[in-house]
């Protein structure tokens, strides 16, 4: 659905159905610990068409204009554009069991060229057991973050920094996954055993806390940070607005889903006791701007915010 906060204008802009989510290759889907639906929404730069993960444990990437025009890219989940929005960068299905003789292949990255006469190609080579997920272009698209194992074994997570061109990845952090780029350059990293989030730079690894959180929601312009903190104790979704510099965040209650392109506009999803939901709009300080009620039950929801477009 696409919402124009100004209007409160609503329109269905697609209509999928399971074909949409059929996998071309065979073998097992465990589909049991995976929610089906739309998933890694990301709008391309020029506002005109977004792309996103449809089905479940394996997913398919689509790319829908804004007539709702459906375009099937390749199996794969978190697809995102490149900031002069020529390739989206996405990882593959990773299956859930390891081959008959107990092999695994590797799980690069891979680019979709989404201009004219474009194909397929292969980002990062892995060494067999690989995984490589969640890309994030720099904001001047010369490098991809992502995340990947640490070990052989899968035990620990590290973050990843590859060339846009291609070439050896390079591993900035361990215990780490990348959640996206800042305006000045440095990577947002999580921290899987304490569940916080750093301001990293990747030249030497310095880093600034930004506070506790299990996802950070970070601007397109790289200037505005939101991290997910749910509180274990009474469950209570904050989203908790922070500063590079790790200044004393804004706690705000509800679910961080996506920041305006500016930064200066942040969607908050938040859900009654009966399934259903509000979206809210915010400014950097907290403040409410608008809110609007949502069609369903919040966790099924993914956002992200259209950039400016004369259409």
């Amino acid at each position: 659905h696409l919402l124009d906060p100004r209007t409160e204008e609503e329109r269905q802009l697609t209509h999928l159905g399971p074909d949409d989510a059929a996998l071309g290759t065979s073998g097992i889907r465990l589909v049991i610990s995976c929610g089906f639906g739309i998933s890694g929404i990301d709008w391309a730069p020029d506002g005109q068409s977004l792309a996103f993960d449809y089905g479940a444990c394996d997913a398919v990437i689509h790319v829908a204009d804004l007539d709702g025009t459906l375009t099937r890219i390749a199996e794969g989940h978190t697809a995102r554009w490149s900031p002069d929005g020529s390739r989206l960068a996405f990882g593959q299905n990773v299956p859930w069991m390891a081959g008959a003789d107990g092999s695994q292949p590797a799980f690069d990255l891979m680019l979709a060229e989404m201009t004219e006469g474009g194909g397929l190609r292969q980002l990062t080579t892995g060494p067999a057991g690989f995984t490589a997920y969640d890309p994030h272009w720099s904001l001047d698209g010369s490098l991809v973050a992502f995340s990947g194992p640490a070990d052989r074994d899968h035990t620990r997570t590290a973050t990843f920094v590859v060339d846009a061109a291609g070439g050896e990845p390079r591993e900035v952090g361990r215990g780490v996954f990348a959640a996206g780029w800042l305006a000045d350059g440095k990577l947002v990293v999580g921290t899987n055993e304490t569940s916080t989030f750093h301001a990293m730079r990747i030249e030497d690894g310095e880093a600034t806390e930004l506070g506790a959180g299990g996802r950070a929601v970070i601007s397109a312009d790289g200037s505005a940070i939101a991290l997910w903190h749910s509180d274990p104790a009474t469950g209570q979704q904050l989203a908790r607005i922070v500063s590079a510099d790790g200044q004393e965040p804004i706690a705000v209650e509800g679910v961080p889903m996506t920041w305006s392109p500016d930064g200066s506009v942040l969607v908050i999803g938040m859900e009654r006791a009966d399934g259903t939901a509000t979206i809210r709009l915010v400014d950097a300080e907290g403040a409410e701007l608008a809110s609007f009620e949502a069609v369903g039950p919040l966790m099924s929801f993914a956002a992200d915010w259209q950039p400016a477009t004369d259409r």
